[in-house]
Formats: structure tokens, sequence, C-alpha cells
């Protein structure tokens, strides 16, 4: 199942696992653990910020949205306290 596979690509921080998923049909505007998958991106901790921020990108430019997770909080927000700058920058 393509599009339950993204959450794991994420965990991969390999942004052609997820370029590659995508485009077999993953779906980027989906909720998960409570929020978007932007919630999701700013927790991790990728190997450079130019792998975050081409993630954000494709999820971005395949329907992803920056709604509030179920506690209320933009991704932004969620950035700041994890203080991930780089999340923040973009």
């Amino acid at each position: 199942n393509v599009p339950a596979q993204l959450p794991t690509a994420f965990a991969t921080k390999n942004p052609e696992v997820v370029k590659m998923l995508l485009a077999a049909g993953a779906r980027a505007d989906v909720l998960v653990d409570g929020g978007t998958y932007f919630h999701t991106i700013v927790e991790y901790d990728f190997q450079t910020e130019l792998d975050r921020h081409s993630v954000l990108d494709m999820l971005r430019e395949h329907g992803a949205t920056l709604g509030l997770n179920q506690e209320g909080k933009t991704p932004l927000h969620v950035a700041v306290l994890r203080q991930n700058f780089g999340a923040v920058d973009y």
C-alpha cells in the first residue's frame, strides 16, 4: 500500500524515497498521528536542512496542508518547541 508507506519513508530521512512514493501515488494531504505530514517532518532530524526542505517542498507540491494538529499547533509551533530552527527558517 503506497500511501501507508509515506510516513516510513520520512523516517529514512531520504528525499529520494519520498519522491518515489509520491510519484507512485502516495497522498500528501492526509492526517497522521494527530497532525499533518508537515508536523511529522519538522520533528525529524535530517542529514541536512536541504534534505528537509526538499521533502517539505515535495509535500507542498503534492497538496499537503499546514493545518493544526490535535493540540492546536501549527507545524511552525512544533518546530519552535523542538528547537528545530532549520525547519523554522523554511
